[in-house]
């Protein structure tokens, strides 16, 4: 990703995408991972690896052509899409269609940001998906720091990279906006 910001912002932002893929991909390797009320499931393990993965490449100083991203994150989309629209996905059917729904904007998301680079075009989609994750963020640890979450080892294996995403997500779109 291009931009004018510090390379010690790109370098952070780099740093935390990485280790929330760390964290989803241990997570998604275990034999039997630990479930938790928030986002759990491996399908939305392998989504938080696929896309913090690709975010912290984004980040970094890396220069891949627009149409590998838009492949990726088309993959991404319609695997959550095809998530969404079937029974075979983990967990509660509230929980699959909200991870699934997420996980799919989220995608769509990352294709808007890279047609947004190239020709910034509907900057209030742009501005609302921001918004959007941002707010997902708040929500996400509000809930995991009630008194009701499990434990710490629960709350890093499964709302660290969810968190680390949204945040991501949203300071992509910004510098892209911008």
């Amino acid at each position: 990703m291009h931009t004018t910001l510090p390379p010690a912002i790109m370098g952070i932002a780099t740093a935390l995408c990485l280790c929330g893929a760390v964290v989803a991909a241990a997570h998604l390797l275990r034999p039997h991972p630990t479930e938790h009320a928030l986002y759990s499931g491996r399908a939305s393990d392998l989504n938080h690896l696929a896309m913090l993965t690709a975010m912290a490449v984004m980040w970094s100083d890396t220069s891949l052509p627009i149409t590998l991203w838009r492949a990726v994150f088309g993959a991404l989309a319609a695997s959550a899409l095809l998530a969404l629209l079937t029974r075979g996905y983990a967990g509660s059917r509230t929980e699959r269609i909200g991870s699934a729904a997420y996980h799919c904007v989220s995608a769509l998301a990352m294709l808007y940001a890279g047609s947004a680079h190239h020709t910034v075009s509907l900057p209030v989609l742009g501005w609302t998906l921001t918004a959007l994750f941002l707010l997902d963020a708040a929500v996400v640890a509000a809930v995991a720091v009630t008194p009701a979450t499990p434990s710490r080892r629960d709350f890093l294996v499964t709302v660290f990279p969810h968190l680390v995403m949204d945040l991501a997500m949203a300071s992509m779109l910004a510098v892209v906006l911008v």
